[in-house]
């Protein structure tokens, strides 16, 4: 299969690129190009891909709907793709090889902050691809526009995780 990326869409056929590239004023020579690459796992929002590579789903045709990733790799994915992280520390490949979130456990939150919710630190006890536990931490807090939500290996200096 070929993926081709505009701005706002993700195509599998070059003509199909060409019309939402038109749609959303992407330069023909600015169009994306990746050939051989197998569409893994697709939602409303974001499509997953052999290369590794996550786009937008837009512009991709509606039969074409693969679910190649486990339920709780593709929610943890969503919490970070509908929020105002561009890509989450950890990377979108690690959290796709999540195969299962063995326990969710709050450790730190701060001060609330009127109706806003306020700074949140999880830590996520799951199941990789290859059978072995790993530890991430989940940052989320909301604000006047929308939300932030990361993924990273590491807590920042000063936050201590005591489980």
């Amino acid at each position: 299969m070929e993926r081709y990326g505009t701005r706002q869409y993700v195509a599998i056929t070059r003509a199909d690129a060409l019309r939402l590239a038109g749609l959303d004023g992407t330069p023909v020579e600015d169009i994306l190009y990746a050939s051989d690459v197998e569409l893994i796992h697709r939602t409303e929002w974001w499509a997953w891909w052999s290369d590794l590579k996550i786009t937008t789903a837009f512009g991709l045709p509606q039969d074409l709907q693969p679910q190649g990733l486990a339920p709780d790799a593709a929610q943890l994915i969503s919490e970070a793709w509908e929020s105002d992280v561009i890509e989450p520390e950890c990377g979108w490949p690690l959290l796709a090889e999540i195969r299962q979130i063995l326990n969710r456990t709050e450790i730190w939150r701060g001060e609330q902050r009127g109706r806003y919710q306020p700074e949140t630190w999880e830590r996520l006890r799951v199941v990789l691809g290859t059978d072995r536990e790993a530890i991430l931490y989940r940052v989320d807090h909301g604000y006047e526009d929308g939300y932030y939500c990361d993924f990273t290996r590491d807590l920042p200096s000063g936050l201590i995780d005591l489980g």
